[in-house]
């Protein structure tokens, strides 16, 4: 509209050049138009009102507008985009077409044509929308065209962005894809954008192979987009492809050189490559170009914790000499907790300050549980009810509350805790959280051999609630704990029709299958995708690991396992399944070793099994550490030493 309101204040407020002669075969051309004083005192009138948000007022200035000017393409279109945002379509339809009429080829023209066919996308009527729009399209480029070589000559994007998502609401990605190519000719930024809501589209219906596509359109046609090749790069992570992600950020690092989360990436990516300079010189980079140093130390160090080097985070950590900042005891908390030094975490967790409160929350949370941890369960309780007090619908408070009372063997207050949670979530409708307590409310009944009562629960909540997957999945473990197998694999494969992308049930019914040593390809299949989801799970990987145990494949098996075992361990489980391996692969001396530290791990309470569970585990692990035969031959290690232990 601002080229509106310039061509009416030119035409009225400029008087006439003077007149030239003309040579004697020279037609004058029609007299230009000239707005009406009051037409244009009118028109500002409108735009007041609009910029102050009473549309009744502005359609009544602008049909004040009118009466001094009724041959005003320009009023006219402004006149039925006023009429369309007050909702009577059919009066500006009428008056948009009006507009084309009295100056075909000018900007109201493209204008009104615009508007038309925004409204027949409104309606559904694709090939209305296609039509109209095309129209705008054509006179965008004429227009464009026609303007002097001191001009802005780049049309404006709005016809072929509103023309591609009309094709997109009839179903036709193609077409809209084709659009935004056509647009990429003259401005490949909003191109690329246009491609970009594509991806994005594809990602919230779960089909990353579709996102992808378009993001390589998206690259294609403006190589310098930044924000595309960093979604391809995340997206090339997620399918555990680090050298496609690595190329993914370095583009988008030569797109934007000061691009952070690039150099972070590309420096947590050489960390996992083993490219300890590469990885430095990047982190190096990135400290240089962040102007929040304290941040930037944070951000390094976490990404040492991601590439699972806790030792180094502390140690850059420690590096640090500036202003004291909460993020740094924070993330100081979280790796000496990734080191299991439980009670040196808790004491880092508890130097946070208060100056960022959310971080302060998540601090004295994660205190309380390394404080549990290091076997200090009664002031970790006590501290959580003095910095925490438990409001029934804080759900992460109330459920470590539950926890800690557990621990201290204060089952019915825990259990006391969670029901009265789960009751004021009920009463409020609030479901965020929610399903997390009920899933609390059933583990806690489990572990205490109440089983059945769990089911029942976790039933009842579903039946309130059909399509929550948190509680989808609690009830399907909770009937595999109730000794309910089948009935928990049913469960877990109706939650993937409803989200084929749900990771932790794709390892469910994988380890089930692996467990019993049936439709084992199936179960590779599943385990291998859920991996592309979350490529640093150790648990799904233990899961992989037991399907090529069970397949024979004791090398890849072994590999798998203590892949398994350095990303979740010590785990007892996994540790048991290692141990197996190893036996079976004819390395006595490191099942032995394996099994002993599955038993120390459940010793340290490691276990994320129940009691009863990890009592029979426990035996287990017992039994096969007496029947291993201290004459079984000592195999050579991996880099083909004698193993001496």
């Amino acid at each position: 509209m601002k080229r509106l309101l310039l061509a009416l204040l030119l035409a009225g407020a400029l008087p006439a050049p003077a007149a030239a002669p003309l040579p004697a075969a020279q037609v004058p051309a029609a007299p230009a138009r000239r707005a009406s004083a009051r037409a244009i005192a009118h028109y500002l009138s409108a735009r007041r009102a609009e910029g102050q948000g009473d549309l009744p007022q502005a359609l009544q200035e602008i049909r004040l507008a009118l009466v001094f000017d009724e041959g005003s393409a320009q009023i006219r279109s402004l006149h039925a985009e006023m009429l369309a945002r007050l909702d009577r379509l059919p009066e500006a339809e009428a008056e948009a077409r009006r507009a084309v009429s009295l100056e075909p080829d000018g900007e109201p023209a493209a204008d009104a044509w615009l508007l038309l066919g925004r409204i027949a996308a409104h309606r559904n009527d694709l090939p209305a929308a296609r039509h109209t729009l095309r129209e705008a399209r054509r006179l965008e480029l004429e227009l464009a065209a026609a303007r002097g070589p001191d001009e802005d000559r780049l049309p404006d994007a709005e016809p072929w962005r509103a023309l591609a998502r009309a094709e997109l609401a009839g179903g036709d990605e193609n077409g809209a894809a084709a659009t935004w190519a056509d647009l990429g000719r003259w401005l490949p930024a909003e191109a690329a954008r246009g491609y970009r809501e594509m991806a994005r589209a594809a990602l919230e219906a779960r089909q990353p192979a579709r996102a992808e596509r378009w993001l390589r359109a998206a690259t294609d046609v403006n190589p310098g987009e930044s924000e595309a090749w960093r979604r391809l790069a995340q997206l090339a992570e997620r399918r555990k492809a680090p050298a496609e992600a690595r190329a993914g950020w370095e583009k988008a690092l030569r797109a934007d050189p000061e691009d952070l989360e690039a150099l972070t990436a590309l420096g947590r990516l050489s960390l996992k490559a083993g490219d300890a300079a590469a990885a430095a010189a990047y982190f190096r980079q990135f400290r240089l170009l962040d102007p929040d140093e304290a941040g930037a130390v944070a951000g390094v160090a976490s990404a040492y914790l991601e590439a699972r080097r806790p030792d180094e985070a502390l140690a850059y950590l420690d590096a640090w000499k500036g202003a004291p900042d909460p993020r740094l005891p924070f993330v100081r908390g979280m790796a000496l907790e990734a080191l299991r030094r439980w009670a040196d975490a808790a004491e880092a967790f508890g130097g946070v300050g208060r100056e960022d409160p959310e971080l302060w929350k998540n601090a004295r949370l994660s205190r309380v549980y390394t404080l549990a941890q290091a076997g200090k369960n009664a002031q970790a309780l006590r501290e959580l009810d003095e910095q925490a007090p438990t409001r029934a619908g804080d759900a992460r408070t109330a459920a470590t509350r539950a926890w800690l009372l557990e621990r201290l063997g204060r089952t019915e207050e825990a259990l006391a805790v969670l029901r009265g949670a789960v009751a004021e979530r009920e009463k409020t409708g609030e479901e965020e959280g929610t399903g997390d307590l009920y899933d609390a409310l059933a583990q806690t009944l489990s572990r205490a051999g109440r089983n059945r009562e769990a089911v029942a629960l976790l039933q009842g909540a579903v039946a309130r609630r059909p399509r929550d997957e948190s509680l989808l999945y609690a009830l399907a473990v909770a009937q595999g704990r109730a000794s309910d197998a089948e009935a928990a694999l049913a469960q877990m494969k109706a939650l993937l029709v409803l989200n084929p992308e749900h990771a932790e049930a794709m390892n469910f019914v994988g380890y089930s299958y692996a467990e019993r040593g049936v439709k084992l390809d199936e179960a590779e299949r599943l385990l291998l995708r859920a991996l592309e989801i979350r490529p640093d799970n150790g648990f799904f990987l233990d899961s992989l690991g037991w399907v090529y145990f069970q397949k024979g494949d004791l090398a890849r098996a072994i590999s798998t396992l203590e892949s398994a075992d350095r990303l979740a361990g010590p785990e007892p489980t996994i540790l048991e399944h290692l141990g197996d391996a190893y036996r079976r692969g004819s390395r006595p001396v490191d099942a032995e070793r394996t099994y002993r530290r599955a038993l120390r791990s459940l010793d340290a309470g490691e276990s994320q099994d129940p009691p009863d569970r990890a009592r029979a585990l426990r035996h287990g692990l017992e039994k096969k550490v007496r029947d291993l035969s201290p004459r079984e031959a000592r195999p050579a290690g991996p880099a083909g030493q004698v193993d001496m232990r």
